[in-house]
């Protein structure tokens, strides 16, 4: 089964600060995923891939003309479900995130 839609909560981790963020995201059984991402930014469209047997994930947020770029992972047996990745931006800021399935 592919992981659950709705609301995912964390933190990303940048630049020595911990910001908020939360994510709205569906997951489609081919393979790939959309949704949005709210953070200090404001809100990005986010669209990926997903792969069930290793977890492995990537993405892009977009806001206007600037896109970051993610690569994480999917643990979607722990409870609740957590996703974890790396980032850069267009604009060259880089860190990590965490969120986990409300």
């Amino acid at each position: 089964s592919i992981p659950r839609n709705g609301k995912w909560t964390g933190s990303a981790q940048e630049r020595g600060s911990t910001l908020p963020c939360t994510m709205k995201l569906n997951f489609k059984e081919d393979g790939t995923f959309f949704g949005t991402n709210q953070d200090e930014d404001g809100s990005a469209v986010v669209e990926g891939v997903f792969d069930l047997r290793t977890g492995a994930m990537r993405w892009t947020e977009t806001i206007g003309k600037r896109v970051t770029f993610v690569q994480g992972a999917l643990n979607w047996q722990q409870q609740p479900p957590a996703i974890t990745g790396r980032y850069e931006s267009s604009v060259g800021v880089q860190g990590t995130l965490a969120v986990n399935a409300q």
